[in-house]
């Protein structure tokens, strides 16, 4: 139906569990379609062989304009396969990679392909594992990429001096376009302060989130209670309340241990920190036991 469709314009094909075996198909309806602009593969379970296949796909399209990856498995060769892609796409505007696990390895590729990129706008990259070395090596390409405008790297263990690198690239490239950074839960230091400071003579519409709440910075920290702070990073993300309890690995009707329930907050990479995760499991731990029934979450999710 795709690669036939002379009709549809954006399709959402969000939690549909495609995994690899949807490649052939998936990868020859993004490449052949010239009417398809928006598609939405969010929520599945994409890894490295679909992840190389889209890549070619995506270097052959003509028509798409955005593309929606998040909360995938692609890692490895899949990262390599769609960033060896963008350096081919000519069309493609945004690109949302978020909560995937693209890593070091992942980064460096992307940074080779905004090196030669000269079309997309909008890239979201945030929980993908990229540490210090990773946001190092993609800030190669933002030093002669001239169109990406918005790059999302919030939540990966990159450090202060991940985003300095990121920043410094931007404040070195005359041609860059970036008016929007978001390094939001990374803490930064004031080396990364003076450089903003800096920069903003440079580029006075620039805006940057992150987790220190400067003056300069916009967007202050939430300081929203942990269970009102997950109830927005689900509809931050569009997660329906079965689905994010997914990631607790449940035995049905039956409660779970405490060591199991925060395990499962790291897996679903819900950005809630250490006291805040005690706070939500003291709430939820009424019989003191050391346990938590997750219907009890469940109900709290669903109230308004």
């Amino acid at each position: 139906m795709l690669i036939e469709n002379t009709i549809l314009v954006k399709i959402a094909l969000s939690g549909n569990n495609f995994d690899d075996h949807a490649a052939d198909y998936l990868a020859e309806a993004i490449s052949n379609s010239v009417k398809l602009q928006f598609l939405d593969l969010s929520h599945n379970k994409i890894s490295n062989t679909l992840g190389n296949e889209l890549g070619m796909a995506i270097g052959e399209s003509t028509g798409l304009l955005e593309l929606n990856l998040s909360w995938n498995c692609i890692r490895g060769k899949g990262c390599i396969g769609l960033a060896e892609g963008l350096k081919d796409n000519i069309y493609l505007r945004v690109l949302d990679l978020s909560y995937n696990g693209f890593g070091n390895e992942g980064a460096k590729a992307l940074g080779e392909a905004l090196k030669v990129n000269n079309v997309l706008e909008y890239l979201n990259i945030s929980n993908n594992r990229i540490s210090v070395e990773g946001a190092v090596l993609l800030s190669l390409g933002l030093r002669s990429n001239a169109t990406l405008v918005d790059l999302n790297m919030a939540r990966n263990p990159m450090q202060s001096a991940g985003c300095y690198a990121i920043l410094k690239a931007v404040k070195d490239n005359a041609k860059s376009a970036i008016v929007s950074l978001d390094f939001s839960d990374i803490t930064v230091n004031n080396d990364f302060a003076d450089l903003f400071n800096s920069v903003k003579e440079q580029i006075p519409n620039l805006e940057v989130k992150h987790e220190r709440n400067l003056d300069q910075f916009k967007k202050p920290r939430s300081k929203a209670d942990p269970l009102t702070k997950l109830k927005e990073f689900m509809k931050e993300n569009q997660l329906q309340a079965e689905h994010f309890l997914d990631a607790f690995d449940l035995v049905e009707n039956r409660p779970i241990k405490l060591r199991k329930f925060q395990d499962g907050l790291k897996n679903a990479r819900v950005p809630l920190n250490d006291m805040e995760q005690q706070k939500l499991t003291e709430l939820l731990d009424k019989e003191k036991d050391g346990e938590i029934d997750l219907s009890a979450l469940n109900e709290m999710l669903l109230s308004d």
